[in-house]
């Protein structure tokens, strides 16, 4: 595939994702970089810090959903929708993806999990306790990433389980 063709297949993950959260009654939206217009997004890819770090917003998720638990209290997560190929044993995160899910949830408060597109899901916790580095990338985006063998992940349907109502009814 090329690198359109990836884009393309990876936004239709994160569209699919939105809608099946809709469809058992979450609410959910398109969130980070995804909602940049191209020139900026541009320049996250090659943005680095005076340590040559690079800018962690470009690893923010994708997603962010949320239902109401009780007239005081909402549950709110994000969500990193990953594409990672039915021929392939192991799940493959960027080890920057890592750090960005670890801070929402260490720093933000806020649940963060890892969709994929075989419809399972792993959490930060997950892919440090499971994963192994991965070898030197060759080819995708050149940065490190670590391996989780598919065997950990968990069906999406027993993570983001149907709401008995509708969100926002």
């Amino acid at each position: 595939m090329n690198r359109a063709d990836v884009y393309a297949a990876a936004k239709a993950h994160e569209a699919a994702v939105i809608q099946q959260l809709i469809d058992r009654g979450w609410r959910a939206h398109a969130f980070g970089q995804g909602l940049l217009p191209p020139d900026l997004c541009d320049c996250l890819t090659h943005y680095e810090d005076h340590a040559r770090r690079p800018s962690l917003v470009r690893w923010f998720p994708d997603v962010i959903a949320g239902y109401t638990v009780s007239p005081w209290r909402t549950f709110v997560a994000v969500i990193d929708a990953k594409m990672c190929g039915a021929d392939r044993p192991n799940y493959a995160i960027e080890v920057a993806a890592l750090d960005v899910a670890e801070h929402f949830a260490d720093r933000l408060y806020t649940p963060m999990f890892f969709v994929f597109d075989d419809w399972h899901v792993l959490t930060p916790r997950d892919v440090r306790q499971r994963g192994r580095q991965g070898p030197d990338a060759t080819n995708g985006s050149g940065t490190p990433y670590v391996l989780v063998a598919k065997q950990h992940g968990r069906p999406f349907d027993s993570v983001f389980r149907t709401l008995t109502t509708k969100a926002g009814a």
